[in-house]
């Protein structure tokens, strides 16, 4: 397919392909997209691959990829698209990824990856990225080691259109332990942030709440993370997502949570130790569509709210496993309207949340617990 160094493009995406990636494409060095996506390919990258000076475009996501990354690539390299999600790829996930001078989007999810390289340099590694994805491997050791000093790109000529600060950073469902490093707060504009299900210890940093005026989606649900939630969401708060179930927090909720009183749709803290009353102080935010408070220690009375105005979106409540007492009106139902829709509506509603940054589409599952 490259005789005399011709070709470009080579899309096959979405195809019924099997068998390897032929290893020659690795010597095409005319070759500067590659997007081989939605097919059944199987066997190791093209040895040479990310070796080539002209690629640009990597697309391999779901397919049956094996093997390792190669251990280098250019140091002039153009790549500014990587995703090989949904494959087998096994090994250390290699430093040179981070030194790519124009890598924007990442995405290495739903792979078997295990380690990072140890000869990794964050005050060397200065990425550009505006998608980091990582979910779904088998990734351990210190989020800190991963270079995440996020700074401002500094567009080349024709590269403006894609050329924004990072805004997805998602590690969820890995092994990754230690405490969360406050770089994180030095990526602005970031839009949303999992780092959900893996082993990560200490408080939640300041910083990091701070950073809601920007953020849009917060995950660092199950794990093992202690002491309070800081007092300190900012005035115009833009979260859409706050989701901190299964850790080891105490004390109150925050009474600074009322700010995000503009596009707060999920509020979920159950599963935790936070001894406080009913947060009142939410009860004017409309947007509100699930709120889960379930297995704390919440007590005292729940009759604050307004009958004919508190969450008319509210989808989903869950109280369950805590102390409070008193009555609870049978009043509030008929204010929340959204609770009265069909079976099948209520699903597609509140199950898969999503929220729409400017690439791409995240998506939260809410699961109901059966008696």
């Amino acid at each position: 397919m490259c005789i005399g160094n011709r070709l470009e493009t080579l899309n096959t995406e979405e195809n019924l392909l099997v068998g390897p990636i032929p290893d020659s494409l690795g010597r095409c060095e005319s070759l500067s997209e590659i997007r081989m996506g939605h097919n059944f390919l199987n066997g190791s990258m093209p040895r040479d691959l990310f070796g080539l000076p002209k690629l640009s475009y990597v697309e391999l996501q779901n397919n049956r990829l094996t093997g390792k990354f190669s251990i280098s690539s250019r140091n002039d390299s153009q790549l500014r698209v990587l995703d090989i999600s949904e494959n087998m790829i096994h090994g250390e996930l290699p430093s040179w990824i981070w030194r790519l001078p124009d890598l924007q989007f990442l995405n290495l999810s739903h792979n078997c990856l295990e380690t990072l390289d140890v000869n990794l340099n964050s005050q060397t590694s200065q990425p550009m990225l505006n998608i980091v994805d990582l979910h779904s491997n088998q990734l351990k050791g210190q989020l800190s080691t991963i270079p995440l000093g996020f700074r401002h790109r500094v567009p080349r000529s024709g590269y403006d259109s894609m050329a924004r600060p990072l805004f997805f950073f998602s590690v969820s469902r890995n092994k990754f332990d230690g405490t969360i490093p406050t770089s994180l707060c030095n990526a602005a504009y970031l839009n949303a942030l999992d780092l959900s299900h893996n082993h990560l210890t200490g408080t939640i940093p300041k910083c990091l709440i701070e950073k809601s005026k920007y953020l849009k989606v917060m995950d660092l649900g199950k794990n093992n993370l202690t002491g309070v939630i800081p007092n300190s969401f900012p005035d115009f708060c833009s979260l859409k997502a706050l989701v901190l179930n299964g850790n080891q927090l105490e004390g109150e909720l925050p009474k600074s949570l009322a700010k995000c009183n503009t596009e707060l749709e999920v509020l979920d803290v159950g599963n935790n130790r936070i001894q406080d009353t009913f947060p009142c102080y939410l009860k004017n935010i409309d947007t509100l569509r699930v709120l889960i408070l379930r297995s704390n220690q919440f007590y005292g009375s729940v009759n604050c709210l307004d009958t004919n105005t508190t969450w008319s979106n509210l989808q989903i409540l869950d109280l369950a496993s805590n102390h409070f007492v008193g009555k609870f009106s049978i009043r509030y139902f008929s204010s929340w309207k959204a609770m009265m829709g069909t079976e099948n509506k209520t699903r597609s509603e509140f199950e898969d949340l999503q929220y729409i940054t400017p690439v791409l589409t995240y998506q939260i599952t809410v699961k109901s617990h059966k008696l």
